[in-house]
């Protein structure tokens, strides 16, 4: 798991880092230059951890922090993926529950490092409380677990429940959102996480072995969760490819927008096809 202090220098990046110094960084180079200045003043001061980088499944739409521009200069990648949706209302089945683990796998294929969720969490009030949330919560650690997730952490521990400060005092419902009730009594997942963690202490092995690719799927970021989903439903293991980089070899190629030649440039598009033939 990962260190505290490492995890102290993760939010620090997260909260210097994140959508609101986005608003004042122009284009990749400058965010890429931004996380080469912090990320080696934490080396030169603790080279023995790893540094780990921001989140974000950002692929084509140019978003100054890609994962390309983050990968350059990290150890390991996060997602941050929240899903204040009910898992059985507007994104149910099984892309809603493929949401968090196809981020955390597209992450680490994409940028040939290990990828962790350093934060998630859905509401009580959209989820539901007790055996609805356990189930959830242990069907997302099996399925983090099977595509190679390293962790999860879960925001937050306690509820924020008859909190009047800010953030927590305003419309948005989200005050429920704690492993334990504000009481401190532990609530499904908190349950789901605890069976899960005597599970894999009770293992004497530390991972799985890495799952073997059965095709690459060129994917962006809207297509890359119906892709995991549908692949994994029909069996297939999925490896992501950015349509912006190398087309690798493989057995068999998909493309889940097919309207839009999988995004890929004309000159990859003929390297494809020369590999196809």
């Amino acid at each position: 798991m990962v260190a505290p202090r490492t995890l102290g220098l993760l939010h620090l990046l997260e909260a210097q880092g994140g959508p609101g110094l986005a608003h004042f960084l122009l284009h990749e180079a400058q965010a890429e230059a931004w996380l080469r200045y912090t990320h080696s003043i934490i080396r030169l001061n603790d080279p023995t951890r790893p540094v780990i980088g921001p989140d974000g499944v950002h692929i084509t739409d140019r978003d100054p922090w890609s994962i390309d521009a983050i990968a350059a200069q990290s150890d390991v990648m996060t997602v941050h993926p929240y899903c204040f949706r009910s898992a059985f209302g507007e994104m149910g089945g099984c892309e809603y529950m493929s949401r968090v683990p196809a981020a955390c796998r597209v992450v680490a294929d994409l940028s040939g490092r290990p990828a962790f969720v350093e934060e998630h969490n859905v509401r009580k009030s959209d989820m539901g409380r007790g055996a609805r949330l356990e189930d959830y919560s242990r069907a997302l650690l099996w399925n983090l677990w099977a595509t190679d997730c390293r962790g999860l952490l879960w925001w937050c521990a306690f509820d924020q429940t008859g909190t009047v400060m800010s953030p927590y005092n305003n419309s948005y419902p989200c005050q429920e959102l704690g492993v334990f009730t504000r009481d401190r009594r532990p609530v499904g997942n908190a349950l789901a996480s605890k069976r899960f963690s005597d599970f894999l202490a009770g293992l004497d092995f530390r991972a799985l072995p890495a799952a073997k690719p059965d095709a690459v799927f060129f994917v962006t970021e809207k297509t890359f969760v119906p892709a995991y989903a549908l692949a994994r439903r029909a069996g297939i293991v999925p490896a992501f490819q950015s349509p912006e980089h190398p087309v690798p070899d493989a057995d068999c190629y998909f493309f889940p927008d097919c309207a839009e030649r999988g995004n890929l440039p004309h000159h990859r598009w003929e390297v494809l096809k020369g590999k196809v033939r």
